[in-house]
C-alpha cells in the first residue's frame, strides 16, 4: 500500500506525463527533453535525486515508455537531462559528454538505417520559466477533458 506521500507524487507524475504527452503531440515530436530546471519545476522539488527520477519515469511510462537520463558534469545534481520518448531512442543517441542541443543535432540513424525520432527540448531556457504551475496544468487538462478548450 502506498503512503499519502507516494500517492501524491504518483498523481503529480501522471498529471505531468499527460501534459507532456499533449505537448509532444502539439509540437509533433516523439521525444521531449527535460533539463534539470524543467524537472525541478515540474516535480516541485528543490533537489532532484535519482529515486525521484526512477519513480517519475515509472509513473509516466504509459505516455513515454522509453527514456534516457544523462548525469551532470558535476555531482551537484543527479540528472542533467531526462529524455522521454514514445519510441526507442537509445540506438540513436551519440556517446560522450555534450549539451542537449549538441546531442539532438548529432542524432544518427541506428544500425538498421532507422531514422532517429523527432526530438525537442521542452524549455528553451535554463531557468525553466516555460514550465507552467501545477494549477495551470490541471486547469488546462480539465478544460480539455470537458471540451471547453482545444489544444
Amino acid at each position: 500500500m502506498n503512503s499519502a506521500y507516494e500517492d501524491y507524487y504518483m498523481r503529480l507524475h501522471r498529471i505531468v506525463g499527460h501534459y507532456l504527452a499533449i505537448q509532444a503531440w502539439l509540437r509533433r515530436v516523439d521525444c521531449l527533453v527535460l533539463v534539470h530546471g524543467d524537472l525541478k519545476a515540474f516535480l516541485g522539488l528543490k533537489k532532484i535525486e535519482a529515486i525521484h527520477i526512477k519513480k517519475f519515469v515509472a509513473d509516466v511510462e504509459p505516455w513515454f515508455p522509453y527514456y534516457k537520463r544523462f548525469p551532470p558534469k558535476t555531482a551537484k545534481t543527479s540528472t542533467s537531462s531526462l529524455w522521454l520518448s514514445r519510441i526507442a531512442i537509445i540506438p540513436h543517441l551519440p556517446a560522450g559528454r555534450m549539451s542537449v542541443n549538441e546531442r539532438i543535432n548529432q542524432m544518427q540513424p541506428d544500425e538498421n538505417g532507422v531514422t532517429p525520432p523527432s526530438i525537442e527540448r521542452f524549455s528553451k531556457s535554463s531557468d525553466a520559466h516555460e514550465v507552467p504551475s501545477h494549477i495551470k496544468i490541471v486547469s488546462y487538462l480539465a478544460l480539455l477533458a470537458d471540451g471547453l478548450k482545444t489544444p
